[in-house]
């Protein structure tokens, strides 16, 4: 008898096309809105930059385009999230289910069997019962043993296509969510929909779990009643057994709240997670924790050297007082030589800023608009590039090339030539 299975196959295939519609009319409604909102926000960040009116560094504004564009490809693309969010949070589940079980079907295989087997056990007692010519208390033993068996199975299948219709519901309006990673204030929307979905996957996972357990209980205990020849034991094993069915009735009935305490306990641990790490991962960031890692060791070096630096102001401060008795040396350097190399210097700084100035403008101007005539596309054209599409790979390979440049100049800026007009100040001093 394949009751279960039967109804577990239909649910299962509405479900999926219920997620793929709903997930298609989400996204197209949605992703007209952000791409636009994109192009107009990188036009302004792009030519804002170009006059230098930004704080931030390149960098910064180049990780938040890139974590952008990730977002929107995962979550305003329809293939990459049914094949990789819907797969994973919908699929998952269900594949741990059915190593939990042992059985290839999963839970619902697991369900029949149960059903099957007490169906079988109560027409035994139903057989063995009569009014004149068998023994009337079959009738309750038969009785007994069907509705307990039955509710145990209801039970479990509730909490199973329970969880199966919630995480689709949740899936399929996943986009909107996961759209809500761009803002700050919108973060923790996707991090209480990660937690429920989690939570009504440990659901699938415990009752499946908790289910192979009560079957594999009861199945000891229908043996018992089988084995029964006379009426009095007969009675007896029966109660055995409903006893043991109302008792795992309970148990079951307990899922719920322990896989809500699991989603809670990780919908705790995440919270704020994805903004900490995201945090982590900027440009400033890292090179905030470089500059501390630097100054840790320079401590650490001060600290081993410190006697070393002790006698060597010993000694300057012999030398000070030899001059100061009898006098310094009066071999100087003439200084007009070094005197011209600063001025010549300090023109050549001058000429290479403003030639980066220009270079780097430029090149900025054409990433921007380049970046925003591509980024319609940009979504498929990363997914087509992780399936192995060469033609887009070469496409974010000259992309991605085109912002190392740009990147590269303007540390070259910020880091070279500032210690290029300080030499040449130092030497005109």
């Amino acid at each position: 008898m394949n009751v279960f299975e039967g109804i577990f196959r239909i649910v299962d295939n509405t479900l999926d096309g219920y997620v793929y519609s709903t997930v298609g009319d989400l996204i197209a409604f949605l992703s007209p809105i952000f791409t636009s909102m994109l192009i107009i926000w990188i036009a302004i960040w792009g030519y804002v930059m170009m006059f230098g009116k930004v704080a931030e560094p390149l960098q910064e504004g180049v990780f938040r385009i890139l974590r952008i564009g990730f977002i929107m490809a995962l979550g305003l693309t329809v293939g990459t999230y049914m094949d990789v969010v819907v797969d994973m949070l919908a699929q998952g589940p269900g594949t741990v289910a059915a190593v939990v079980t042992g059985t290839d079907g999963g839970s619902a295989q697991l369900l029949d069997q149960l059903f099957s087997r007490v169906l079988g056990l109560a027409d035994e007692a139903w057989e063995e019962a009569g009014v004149l010519d068998g023994d009337f208390g079959m009738y309750l033993v038969g009785a007994l043993i069907m509705v307990f068996g039955a509710a145990v199975t209801v039970i479990v299948a509730f909490l199973i296509l329970a969880s199966k219709i919630v995480t689709a519901g949740l899936l399929a309006v996943g986009p909107l969510f996961i759209i809500g990673l761009l803002f700050n204030a919108t973060q923790k929307f996707f991090e209480a929909w990660l937690a429920q979905v989690m939570n009504f996957g440990m659901i699938l996972i415990l009752g499946s779990s908790i289910g192979r357990m009560a079957v594999d209980t009861s199945e000891a205990f229908m043996t018992l009643v089988e084995s029964s020849t006379s009426d009095m034991t007969s009675m007896t094993s029966a109660a055995y057994l409903c006893a043991f069915f109302f008792l795992a009735g309970l148990v079951i009935k307990q899922v719920p709240a322990i896989a809500s305490g699991l989603g809670g306990g990780v919908a705790l641990a995440t919270q704020g997670a994805l903004s900490s790490a995201m945090s982590s991962m900027r440009p400033t960031t890292m090179r905030r924790q470089a500059r501390r890692v630097s100054h840790d060791a320079r401590l650490a070096g001060s600290a081993a050297a410190a006697p070393a630096k002790g006698a060597y102001k010993a000694g300057k401060a012999a030398h000070r007082a030899y001059q100061k008795r009898f006098g310094a040396n009066t071999i100087t350097e003439d200084n007009g030589m070094e005197g011209k190399k600063g001025i010549w210097r300090a023109r050549w700084a001058r000429i290479q800023r403003g030639w980066d100035l220009v270079f780097s403008g430029l090149l900025l101007v054409m990433g921007v608009t380049l970046f925003v005539a591509l980024l319609p596309g940009l979504p498929d054209m990363i997914w087509n590039a992780l399936t192995g599409d060469g033609e887009a790979v070469r496409t974010l390979f000259v992309g991605g090339a085109g912002v190392a440049v740009c990147v590269l100049q303007w540390r070259w800026r910020n880091a070279v030539y500032p210690h290029l007009r300080r030499d040449a100040r130092g030497k005109r001093s």
